[in-house]
């Protein structure tokens, strides 16, 4: 899929991005 996600979208879908750490990537910031 394209990652046609907005910041918002990112932070309230953290899962749906495919990345090697399970959801929590450079976009999203760890908690």
């Amino acid at each position: 899929m394209a990652q046609a996600l907005t910041i918002e979208e990112l932070l309230l879908l953290p899962a749906t991005v495919d990345l090697p750490n399970g959801g929590q990537g450079v976009r999203h910031r760890p908690d």
